[in-house]
């Protein structure tokens, strides 16, 4: 219940939701933030620095 699988396209989402925990997408990966919302991320970040600066605000908190 406290896992959370971080990635950055759609194949790393599907995966973690198929996994059963709770996904993180990356936008550094190149894939637009609506399909990785689409495959399953439930918070999206411009970049592992990003993620990292709005970690308490974050809906995974």
């Amino acid at each position: 219940e406290r896992a959370v699988f971080v990635g950055d396209t759609v194949w790393d989402m599907r995966a973690g939701r198929r996994a059963g925990v709770r996904c993180v997408a990356l936008l550094c990966g190149g894939i637009a933030r609506a399909d990785l919302e689409e495959a399953g991320a439930q918070a999206v970040y411009a970049d592992p620095a990003a993620l990292l600066a709005g970690l308490e605000d974050s809906p995974l908190a």
